[in-house]
């Protein structure tokens, strides 16, 4: 993701963070941050951390990373992606050495969303 492109989406999300009932924000393509990156690495971060309180939004910021181009050509499951974006964040500074893991990934988004979405659901 650009920083234009990060900066608009973090906007846009901010903007609509008090209507209904929120929604956490979702930062897609680590992946293509580069190792010398740092600063925009940083910046990511700072946000899904919540260390950034300009963008920050009541259900906070997950991020994932899903197949590339390559990966796609090849057929990959979605077991076999899961697995990959899995081995990613474990793997690759600076999302490795995060105390937040619970926000990497798909499989914890998806958990959230759940539990958001039954909170909605039970409050109707």
């Amino acid at each position: 993701m650009t920083h234009q492109a990060y900066g608009r989406s973090v906007r846009c999300l901010s903007s609509i963070r008090y209507q209904t009932h929120g929604c956490p924000g979702v930062l897609t393509k680590p992946d293509t941050l580069t190792s010398g990156a740092i600063k925009q690495q940083e910046n990511w971060l700072d946000v899904l951390e919540g260390r950034n309180v300009q963008h920050r939004l009541t259900h906070g910021y997950f991020c994932t990373r899903q197949p590339d181009d390559a990966e796609r050509r090849t057929g990959v499951s979605a077991a076999q992606a899961r697995s990959s974006e899995t081995a990613f964040f474990m793997k690759t500074a600076p999302w490795s050495k995060s105390s937040h893991q619970h926000r990497f990934g798909t499989p914890n988004l998806v958990k959230t969303l759940s539990s958001l979405l039954t909170n909605i659901i039970d409050d109707a």
